[in-house]
């Protein structure tokens, strides 16, 4: 949701529901907001869907979740209202929650290869492996009914969806929809039949823009909305996959992207161990997430994004990256 903090009534609860007075705003996002304080203290505001309070509960778990960990890995922690202890607090029909802030800087993908490219990735690589230790510690069976899960019958997630998609790209570019299918042919010929892939708590959302960085190391990571239960070998594609997509037209661009991922899992492998299944199943997993933002892009009449995901799609095709 849109929203301004101008909005003098937004202004006036916050030192009432979090004994914070605003002493200055700035604006990042249509739904978040950088606050400081008269003691130049930093906090994030952000609006967020109003669902049930099933989103509230879960936004508690990952509270209590991440405040345990909070010694482990620097990340950002929602603080409770001081009246009611709750996660959030509604005005004018919006939620809003309300964040410590973790100082760091982040790091867009076309900017990667300025930054000596392989370092970071070995060591973003080296804390999402020190991060799934972490999470894996949490017993899956004590998570409440709410948490997501995630299905990690493989061939199931990839062909259940195929015919409504492959329809989809055909109603804007045939061409596309053709590549598409021969994509999702290549994926099914290289697809383990009887693969487990063990389950544990997994952030689902990694990707450059969440993890704040110091020159090359990592120093935390934010954006829990998506936690999940599912197998760790997501988080790992999800990463490659959004990191890889929007360089595809860049000069020898599979030999540095095959450096990247070699980097990335050498450092992952440094704090965490991958299993032969589930090395054997990170390309189809890579394809899998681009096929996913190819369906939702279309689903938002987003073409623009959906084209990219495509061509993307299409570059690991025909280089056999995945």
């Amino acid at each position: 949701p849109e929203w301004s903090l101008m909005d003098s009534e937004l202004l006036s609860i916050i030192p009432d529901k979090w004994d914070i007075h605003v002493q200055r705003y700035e604006q990042l996002q249509p739904d978040t907001c950088l606050l400081y304080t008269k003691e130049d203290q930093c906090y994030v505001l952000k609006a967020i869907s109003k669902e049930t309070t099933i989103l509230k509960s879960q936004m508690l778990f990952q509270r209590d979740l991440l405040y345990l960990q909070d010694n482990c890995i620097k990340t950002s922690v929602s603080l409770l209202t001081i009246n009611d202890s709750s996660v959030c607090t509604e005005v004018n029909d919006t939620l809003y929650t309300l964040y410590c802030f973790v100082p760091g800087e982040t790091i867009s993908p076309d900017t990667l290869a300025a930054v000596h490219s392989t370092e970071v990735m070995y060591n973003t690589g080296s804390y999402i492996g020190h991060l799934h230790t972490l999470l894996g510690q949490y017993p899956i069976d004590e998570a409440p009914d709410i948490m997501f899960q995630i299905d990690n019958d493989i061939q199931k997630m990839i062909l259940q969806d195929i015919p409504t998609i492959y329809n989809l790209i055909k109603n804007i570019d045939s061409t596309r929809a053709e590549l598409f299918v021969d994509h999702v042919r290549n994926v099914y010929s290289i697809l383990p039949m009887d693969q487990h892939l063990p389950k544990q708590l997994i952030h689902r959302d990694c990707h450059l823009g969440n993890f704040l960085y110091e020159e090359q190391k990592v120093l935390g990571v934010i954006d829990w909305d998506h936690l999940s239960i599912g197998p760790k070998v997501l988080d790992i594609a999800y990463f490659l996959y959004q990191f890889g997509k929007f360089n595809i037209d860049q000069e020898n661009y599979v030999d540095i992207w095959s450096s990247n991922i070699s980097s990335f899992l050498d450092g992952y492998q440094s704090n965490n161990t991958l299993t032969g299944v589930e090395f054997s199943v990170l390309p189809v997993v890579i394809s899998l997430i681009g096929i996913s933002f190819v369906k939702y892009f279309l689903e938002i009449d987003n073409y623009e994004w959906a084209i990219i995901d495509l061509d993307a799609l299409a570059w690991l095709n025909d280089n056999k990256v995945a």
